[in-house]
C-alpha cells in the first residue's frame, strides 16, 4: 500500500478496488480451505459425517449459508473497519486496539441483540436469529463502512 501504487492508479478508489478484489478472493479461498480442513479433521477422527447437526435445529443449508455467506460478510466488515482505522491513524497499534474492542463484543452479554456486527458468523447466533437477519445486519454494516471509506477517499487528504 505504497504511495507509488496509489499514484500509478491515478485514483485512490481504483487502487482500493485493485487491492480489495484480491483480498476478497483470498477470503473466499480461506473459507473453503477452513471448511476442507474441518472435514479432513473429522475424517481423521473417524467421525461419522452424515451432515446432521444434533446441537442445532437448523438445516444443513442454513449452517452452510451461515459459514460461507455470513462468514464472508463478517470478514469483509472486519477488513473494512481495520482499513478505515489504519487510513485515518496510520498507526498499527490502533488496529490492534480495534480488534481488542471487537473481542469484547464477542462475549455473550456485550452484544445481546446481535446488533453490533461483530462475531455474527458464529453458529451460536443461529439458535436465536435467522441467518437472513444476520446477513441483513452484516450487509448494512458493510455498506456503511464502505460509505465511510468513500468519504475518506473524497476528503482533501486523499487527493493525489
Amino acid at each position: 500500500m505504497s504511495y507509488y501504487k496509489m499514484i500509478r492508479f491515478r485514483s485512490v478508489t481504483k487502487w482500493f478496488w485493485s487491492w480489495f478484489y484480491v483480498v476478497l478472493i483470498k477470503i473466499i479461498g480461506f473459507l473453503f480451505y477452513l471448511a476442507g480442513i474441518s472435514l479432513w479433521i473429522a475424517i481423521l477422527m473417524q467421525t461419522k459425517i452424515n451432515f446432521h447437526a444434533t446441537i442445532y435445529r437448523n438445516t444443513l443449508i442454513e449452517i452452510i449459508y451461515q459459514f460461507f455467506i455470513n462468514g464472508f460478510l463478517q470478514l469483509v466488515f472486519y477488513l473494512l473497519i481495520l482499513f478505515i482505522i489504519l487510513w485515518i491513524s496510520k498507526e498499527p497499534t490502533y488496529g490492534l486496539i480495534t480488534i481488542s474492542i471487537f473481542m469484547l463484543f464477542l462475549l455473550p452479554e456485550m452484544n445481546p441483540g446481535g446488533f453490533v456486527p461483530v462475531g455474527l458468523n458464529g453458529f451460536g447466533y443461529l439458535q436465536n436469529y435467522s441467518p437472513l437477519r444476520i446477513t441483513i445486519i452484516l450487509l448494512l454494516a458493510n455498506f456503511f463502512a464502505y460509505l465511510i471509506v468513500v468519504y475518506l477517499f473524497k476528503s482533501k487528504k486523499a487527493n493525489l
